[in-house]
């Protein structure tokens, strides 16, 4: 069985193969740094934040930006981008809502995509040298399990292991056909900065319920993962794909018999108790902290598992 390494605020994931000689050759280590946006003062001076960390880790998490989009807010929207790029930013974590991409169910296996919203995106990005980091979430009512249904989760329904799990992998392959390297929509538009998708983040915050519900699940979310990650792999295999976002809970918490958040290090226990190939077929591990010092993130991953 392959094991987690999270590492620090980053979410580094060292991949554990039964051959130390494999998994030499294909340790991967990737740090994603989150930056609030608001409210926070960014020195403009390049070379002062690659001193910190490298040009290609250092970037902002801003998943408002595609509802700021959607709404028109487009001088601000520009305004925040420039901003950004000016202070020698790289790249931008912004959300990716599938159930826009595909509010109706596939017929006879054929999915029909929405791209227009995502195309406006990406172009928006590419326009002010920025890399799109996406985070891909959410759930179409179609792809909804039951329980989610009934207890009326709306967008942050948890996913149908009959129809949803598969559906979001082809999607996340279908994302990266269009978006990441050698992507068709860099084909039909060479007037862009080349700023293709390299890597992608799967669901957010899923060990919390307000973004998994009624419940995390942590095997049902390796399901997911794993159709996700196979499916970018196919289109891409030096893509970096991360499992999204994981809160540093203190411990996991119930409300009505159920879990309302699932500590990091259980969650990662139980996924890969569920699909013991995942940490060969995942990159990295992304972890959103919380609290004022670092530190008390740090004791909070727990060990390895």
């Amino acid at each position: 069985m392959g094991s987690w390494q999270v590492d620090s605020c980053c979410g580094r994931l060292d991949r554990r193969a039964a051959s130390v000689a494999r998994f030499l050759g294909r340790l991967v280590a990737v740090c994603v740094i989150v930056i609030a946006i608001l409210g926070v003062a960014v020195s403009p001076d390049r070379t002062a934040a690659s001193a910190a960390v490298a040009d290609d880790y250092f970037g902002v998490s801003a998943p408002n930006f595609f509802v700021m989009s959607q709404k028109g807010q487009t001088g601000a929207l520009d305004s925040y981008l420039t901003h950004i790029r000016e202070t020698g930013v790289d790249w931008v974590r912004d959300a990716v809502p599938w159930p826009d991409a595909e509010p109706a169910a596939p017929i006879g296996g054929v999915h029909a995509y929405r791209w227009g919203a995502f195309d406006t995106q990406v172009t928006r990005y590419a326009q002010h040298d920025l890399t799109l980091q996406p985070v891909i979430r959410q759930t179409p009512a179609w792809a909804e399990e039951p329980a989610a249904v009934e207890a009326k989760c709306g967008r942050d329904g948890g996913l149908s292991a009959l129809t949803g799990v598969a559906a979001y992998g082809d999607f996340v392959g279908a994302y990266l056909r269009r978006y990441g390297r050698q992507g068709s929509f860099w084909v039909d538009h060479p007037e862009l900065r080349y700023k293709p998708v390299t890597r992608v983040e799967l669901w957010n915050e899923p060990n919390w319920r307000p973004f998994y519900c009624p419940a995390p699940d942590p095997e049902r979310y390796a399901e997911m993962v794993a159709a996700g990650a196979d499916a970018a792999h196919a289109v891409d295999p030096d893509a970096v794909v991360s499992i999204g976002g994981l809160v540093t809970l203190k411990s996991t918490t119930y409300a009505d018999g159920r879990p309302t958040g699932i500590e990091l290090s259980e969650f990662l226990r139980r996924m890969t108790a569920a699909e013991p190939t995942l940490p060969d077929r995942v990159d990295a591990v992304a972890v959103h902290l919380y609290d004022q010092n670092p530190d008390g993130d740090r004791r909070r991953r727990g060990p390895p598992v």
